[in-house]
């Protein structure tokens, strides 16, 4: 004859709960703010635009970055990938922004994002960053910053 036991779920469930909260990587918040310096380096065709500069500030300390503008002229919207790479790893992410233009300038506002990084900076995501630019027409002196916030496995 054999004799059923009656099993306690809420016992197994606590003693796997502890498992899976352990499993989840802790993460911190770490201010972005980093500003730079670019200049124009490749035109790809009238609405491609490859820039390449230095950045300073949080969270990479200093490193070079390289960005890619596509214009879309019909909406006045580029979107924008780039790359940012130091001595601890790489910190890439994207930007949407409308942009104006005038004689001398190409003056861009929208949201970017960090979208990934390695070494140091793996696992790195953003919530929406302010994103501005001024490209120059002449292709030279160009500014751009990042501010807001992201995660950062710790």
């Amino acid at each position: 004859m054999s004799r059923r036991v009656p099993i306690a779920l809420g016992v197994i469930a606590l003693a796997v709960a502890p498992a899976a909260l352990a499993a989840a990587p802790a993460s911190r918040i770490v201010p972005v703010a980093f500003a730079g310096k670019t200049q124009l380096t490749t035109v790809e065709s009238p609405l491609v635009l490859e820039d390449t500069g230095t950045v300073k500030g949080s969270p990479v300390g200093s490193g070079d970055i390289v960005l890619a503008y596509t214009l879309r002229p019909k909406r006045s919207v580029a979107n924008v990938a780039w790359t940012i790479t130091n001595a601890s790893g790489t910190v890439t992410g994207t930007a949407t922004a409308n942009y104006t233009t005038s004689n001398v300038a190409i003056t861009f506002t929208g949201i970017g994002r960090i979208t990934g990084g390695t070494g140091a900076y793996a696992g790195i995501r953003s919530l929406p960053l302010q994103f501005n630019a001024k490209h120059s027409k002449t292709g030279k002196k160009e500014a751009i910053a990042f501010t807001g916030s992201a995660t950062l496995p710790r």
